[in-house]
């Protein structure tokens, strides 16, 4: 005896929105005769937008919580009948202007009234003049770099197509990576590959964004890139940068805000676990997909099965794609958390070189990743596997870019010195 809650999300149909990935959870207290049953129907979903998505429950009283990629929790208790058919409409989008719809869905910007509060403390703080220091002294930028751990090998602007807006202190760009980013044929695999960054300079410190990409979607299309720069955001470190990718955000939110094992919680009796084993899975398609996934993986204990399916996977991330500093490191974690030899952990520490030697993860929980796996090794012998003096430069030179990176992020932000780096001379 069954019955159908059609879950909504109450938010404006546009392009950059609607399936933002907010995950509900539907839980029973109750069967149709109000009695808590022995095994209570449960269950959590990826929410697909306002087109809404359907889910069959037995009858009975049920608690539905929607969390949304910005961390609100909003939640619903309805009844069902046997065949019935229950709407639930989750209102979930206050934005301050309809281009900051995915900002404010991401959690990037707040709803609507904070805001508000937040602009206004800004533009009359202090006279103007924090707010001038904060202010780029131009418009943000995009360049085409070879980073390396110790900085930047090769620069120059990027001509990528560019929609940006403004109001009186926000700026948003958007843009899509081309498939092609011109690297030479044949590069080295040990060696980091040509990457796209964003750059916005201030009076205090310049911010410089990695891109994750080419973002190719489930539907074969290049995604949407949006950057944002926002000066009222915490340590000055307000450029943010976001993939417009439907139900995956979700994913990504919860990736930047470091709440994996809650998301894996939240998961759990829906289909998460599967999401990650088919991104990764489908790693040809996008390769940093399958590594946003496979961090979120690692919440997973070994032995678990949502991890033991996508493990051996993790070899081929690190080997077919030399251009994602990441494969390296997610492979190297794996192979540390279930090392049972010596030469285990040789191989993890070696395919932490291949990570360092690729430049920076492309994602901030990369960095993290690879600093803990370093410093594993900081007090063994077997670092002499690479030698003292390189692995030492190693711990040295990751232990400065985590201290330049913002770990609050999905994608790698640094924040360096003022007039860093100078494209023009």
């Amino acid at each position: 005896m069954s019955a159908v809650f059609e879950l909504q999300i109450d938010q404006p149909y546009t392009r950059t929105t609607n399936g933002h990935g907010t995950v509900v959870t539907v839980r029973q207290v109750a069967d149709e005769l109000g009695i808590y049953p022995d095994a209570p129907f449960e269950t959590a979903i990826v929410a697909e937008g306002f087109r809404g998505t359907d889910v069959a429950v037995p009858a009975g009283r049920y608690r539905l919580e929607a969390r949304f990629p910005d961390g609100r929790v909003v939640r619903e208790n309805r009844v069902v009948e046997t065949d019935g058919r229950e709407l639930v409409r989750f209102g979930s989008l206050q934005s301050p202007h309809e281009w900051l719809a995915w900002q404010s869905l991401s959690g990037n910007v707040p709803q609507l009234h904070e805001y508000a509060l937040r602009r206004e403390t800004f533009l009359r703080r202090d006279n103007g003049l924090w707010q001038q220091k904060l202010t780029p002294k131009a418009p943000l930028e995009f360049l085409s770099v070879i980073a390396t751990m110790r900085g930047l090998d090769r620069i120059r602007p990027a001509d990528l197509p560019v929609d940006s807006v403004f109001d009186e202190h926000v700026g948003l760009w958007r843009t899509t990576l081309p498939d092609f980013l011109n690297d030479e044929a044949n590069p080295d695999p040990r060696r980091p590959r040509r990457r796209i960054a964003a750059v916005v300079s201030t009076s205090e410190a310049t911010l410089f964004a990695f891109i994750p990409g080419p973002w190719t979607t489930a539907d074969g299309e290049n995604a949407d890139i949006e950057v944002l720069y926002d000066p009222t955001l915490p340590n000055e470190r307000g450029l943010r940068v976001s993939v417009v990718d439907g139900e995956r955000s979700a994913l990504l939110s919860y990736l930047g805000s470091s709440r994996m094992f809650e998301a894996s919680i939240t998961f759990d009796s829906g289909r998460y676990g599967d999401q990650i084993v088919q991104l990764i899975q489908d790693k040809r398609q996008n390769p940093f997909a399958a590594a946003a996934a496979a961090y979120a993986g690692l919440t997973f204990a070994v032995g678990d099965d949502r991890r033991e399916r996508w493990s051996p996977w993790l070899e081929n991330l690190m080997n077919w794609f030399p251009e994602l500093p990441d494969g390296a490191i997610l492979f190297a974690r794996d192979r540390l958390d279930r090392a049972k030899s010596t030469e285990d952990l040789i191989i993890a520490l070696k395919a932490l070189r291949t990570g360092f030697m690729r430049g920076p993860p492309a994602f901030s929980a990369g960095i993290r990743h690879l600093l803990d796996g370093l410093a594993y090794f900081q007090s063994s012998k077997m670092r002499f596997a690479l030698g003292q003096r390189e692995f030492d430069e190693m711990y040295r030179e990751v232990s400065a870019l985590a201290g330049l990176a913002d770990p609050a992020q999905t994608f790698t932000v640094l924040k360096l010195r003022a007039g860093f780096p100078n494209v023009r001379t």
